[in-house]
């Protein structure tokens, strides 16, 4: 049994991550030069979140059987 604030902390860490290229694209959005990079970017975010909730509960599942 994994506690849930390590998980938590895990996915504060990828959502991070994650974020990281948008700060940059604030930045590059500010001087004028236009960027697609949030078009691209909301769907991924999407299916990462996901991907890391069916993941928590697979391995919540596994280890609740026993």
């Amino acid at each position: 049994y994994v506690p849930f604030g390590v998980t938590y902390e895990k996915i504060g860490t990828i959502q991070r991550r994650l974020a990281w290229p948008l700060h940059k694209d604030d930045t590059l959005s500010r001087s004028g030069r236009p960027t697609g990079l949030n078009i691209y970017f909301v769907p991924f975010y999407e299916h990462v979140s996901r991907s890391i909730h069916e993941e928590i509960s697979r391995h919540h599942d596994e280890t609740s059987v026993g």
